[in-house]
């Protein structure tokens, strides 16, 4: 086996198996925040504080996600040369609003919350296909390595 092919594999494994990491990490995340805006919809319906309270629980669950997948999107970006992922991911409320939205439970806070989930789910769905497109791209790259190096 030539002795630069060998790194070059492993390079690009190890940038597979990160994004991959990263793309479960980013559906753990999806879908956090889809239970969030379960729960935000519900409030806005008048749940109550029980709704308010199960919404915000979800969100700082999806919080902690989004802080181990920015992680993870670091090494993604620095194992795979070629490819650059936004690393920012907005999830949090601020604790003004957690604060007014749980206890004052008022229909404009509700929306301005259901709303921000919202968005937050439109990016980690963008970031997911960015993350699919950077693993096809990694893959196709280790396939014809792997093509030309066996066609010796």
């Amino acid at each position: 086996m030539d002795q630069n092919f060998k790194p070059q594999l492993e390079e690009v494994t190890q940038a597979i198996s990160a994004g991959e990491k990263a793309l479960s990490l980013a559906n753990n995340l999806e879908d956090k925040l889809k239970s969030a805006k379960y729960w935000g919809v519900s409030d806005i319906l008048g749940g109550g504080m029980l709704s308010g309270v199960a919404k915000h629980n979800k969100l700082e669950d999806a919080q902690i996600i989004a802080s181990e997948l920015q992680s993870q999107l670091k090494l993604f970006n620095s194992q795979s040369a070629d490819i650059t992922i936004d690393e920012n991911i907005e999830v949090s409320i601020d604790d003004l609003t957690k604060t007014i939205d749980i206890w004052w439970n008022d229909v404009f806070t509700n929306v301005s919350v259901y709303n921000k989930i919202k968005k937050s789910l439109q990016q980690i769905q963008k970031l997911k296909s960015s993350i699919i497109q950077s693993l096809e791209k990694l893959r196709a790259l280790d396939a014809k390595r792997m093509k030309k190096h066996t066609s010796f």
